[in-house]
């Protein structure tokens, strides 16, 4: 037998331990630090491989005193709550389409091994 082979027994031992590790949570007794925030925090990324009209998406003026584009009034009921990037290019990326694997990365030449 292989010296670097696993028992079935401890094999089972072992996956049967990883089965019930999410129950370990749920058996913590419910306190007030353990009650999740109100204020989550989300990130939402736009990948647009096909391009956008910038003037449409990105907005006039830098700060809390922006001026709304067309595509971001629809959500002027929450203009506080988000966060608008622009500028950030990565100059190596190209490709064309392929240069979508290189998204959130910033991987250079994303064609290539």
């Amino acid at each position: 037998m292989n010296k670097n082979a696993v028992s079935r027994r401890n094999f089972l031992r072992g996956s049967s331990v990883a089965l019930a590790l999410p129950m370990l949570d749920a058996t913590a007794p419910r306190t007030s630090a353990a009650k999740p925030a109100d204020n989550k925090h989300r990130m939402m990324m736009i990948c647009t491989s096909l391009g956008m009209h910038p003037a449409y998406f990105f907005p006039e003026g830098t700060g809390d005193g922006f001026k709304e584009s067309l595509y971001l009034k629809s959500l002027k009921d929450v203009r506080g709550d988000y966060t608008v990037f622009s500028g950030m290019q990565h100059p190596r990326v190209d490709g064309g389409h392929s240069a979508e694997s290189s998204f959130l990365t910033g991987a250079p030449h994303p064609g290539r091994s």
